[in-house]
């Protein structure tokens, strides 16, 4: 098992990690299923349905209105699987034990935050910034600085930084960027507007499906031999 092997099983776990995110940002969004296009841009920022109280409450991050079964499960099931797509990915690089244990850091944040996600019952605590998603955000900055300092030009590197954009995904700057859109591209912007999250669920399906077709071509073309890289930068093993 190769490069292919590598690209692809992050790939599918990415792509994984897309889905479950998506599955429990439609359970949380659940109370405004009737109305949740309502003042988008996909509905030109009309209001063709009301909001339900229980939906504004779900929007200003009430918890008056309990959380869908399973929606902790799936959040937390996202954020393991992108885990494990990390740390089964960087051992296969050409990398010195030093800056594979660096480029590895984002799981550790990751593994938390899926524990404290799958202890979530209150529907305010979906979206709030808290100090492992911002550990999430640093380990992934830190590890993008690595590859980028230590990877040779090319499109393993572009790959490798593909994929730690969708692994970061449940980081503060991905998180702040996919509410800064969604208000954007809504006028019920006055809270947390309906279908937010579902942004960074498909961020993480569209980095998944690119590292897997374009890391296959990689794999077809081979990989250096230790002995061609010996300063032990970045490489697809």
């Amino acid at each position: 098992m190769g490069a292919r092997f590598a690209y692809v099983f992050l790939s599918l776990t990415l792509v994984a990690a897309g889905i479950a995110a998506g599955v429990a940002t439609w359970l949380a969004w659940l109370p405004c299923d009737d109305a949740g296009l309502s003042g988008s841009i996909l509905a030109g920022y009309q209001y063709p349905a009301e909001f339900t109280d229980a939906c504004l409450q779900r929007m200003d991050g009430s918890d008056a209105v309990p959380l869908a079964a399973g929606t902790a499960e799936a959040k937390a099931l996202s954020a393991l699987l992108l885990g494990v797509g990390w740390l089964t990915f960087v051992p296969r690089l050409r990398l010195n034990a030093r800056l594979k244990t660096v480029v590895l850091l984002p799981v550790v944040p990751l593994v938390w935050y899926a524990m404290e996600t799958r202890r979530t019952l209150d529907a305010d605590t979906l979206w709030e910034l808290t100090r492992t998603s911002g550990a999430i955000e640093l380990a992934g900055l830190v590890a993008a600085i690595v590859i980028l300092v230590w990877s040779p030009k090319g499109r393993e590197r572009s790959l490798s930084l593909l994929g730690l954009l969708a692994v970061t995904g449940f980081g503060v700057a991905h998180t702040v960027l996919d509410y800064m859109m969604m208000i954007g591209l809504s006028d019920a912007n006055w809270d947390m507007p309906p279908g937010s999250g579902y942004l960074t669920a498909a961020l993480m399906v569209i980095c998944g499906l690119l590292v897997g077709v374009l890391g296959w071509n990689i794999g077809r073309g081979g990989s250096p031999a230790p002995s061609d890289n010996p300063s032990g930068q970045l490489v697809a093993a």
